[in-house]
């Protein structure tokens, strides 16, 4: 009786330290899924960040194009 229950409470210590590590690794894999989870947001957010100046960009040649018509038509006039 006395290793029977030696045993068991060894199986459990087992089963707890198993346990433990399997918490370790989840935490360590959220922990990882935090960071890509921040990567992803601040790829989005380059991105976005570069389609505005695309546009900024793309208003600029507008204008510039705008301007070069009306300074052709005073030439022309």
């Amino acid at each position: 009786q006395e290793a029977e229950l030696v045993a068991i409470r060894e199986k459990i210590n087992r089963e707890q330290e198993a346990l433990k590590r399997q918490e370790a690794e989840l935490k360590a894999q959220q922990a990882e899924a935090l960071v890509l989870e921040e990567r992803k947001k601040r790829l989005e957010a380059a991105s976005f960040q570069q389609k505005l100046f695309e546009l900024a960009e793309n208003q600029e040649l507008q204008a510039l194009r705008q301007l070069l018509e009306e300074m052709q038509q005073k030439l022309e006039g």
